[in-house]
């Protein structure tokens, strides 16, 4: 039993585009809502919360292109920034972009050291 399926690849780029249209539409139409307001919050969740992402960004479902250093701190920064500029209820803080961006080197540093200490022991 043989199965013919033919697969249009004509109609591919016409079906990325209007993803992209309706992701472009979906965040210039942002607004906070209202499960926004309770949010969990304790003091150093924004540190925390960048070395978890850290981790994240580390895993096998990222291409190996971009788990490299540098393209792994684009996606994370970018991330952050339209994170705190489009979905923070609390609006544009530089100290919780900041805090994010210490927890995500903080990371990046015990990951390296570790890395570092096995290669010499």
């Amino acid at each position: 039993m043989s199965h013919n399926r033919s697969v249009d690849v004509s109609r591919a780029p016409a079906r990325v585009a209007r993803h992209w249209a309706l992701l472009a539409v979906l965040l210039c139409s942002a607004a906070p809502s209202a499960a926004q307001c309770c949010r969990v919050s304790f003091p150093g969740d924004e540190l925390v919360t960048g070395a978890s992402a850290n981790a994240l960004l580390r895993g096998p479902w990222m291409s190996s292109a971009w788990r490299r250093p540098l393209p792994r701190l684009a996606v994370f920064t970018l991330g952050s920034f339209v994170y705190e500029r489009y979905f923070d209820s609390s609006g544009w803080e530089w100290s919780d972009f900041n805090q994010r961006l210490a927890g995500y080197l903080a990371t990046e540093a015990i990951v390296t050291g570790v890395r570092w200490l096995r290669r010499r022991l």
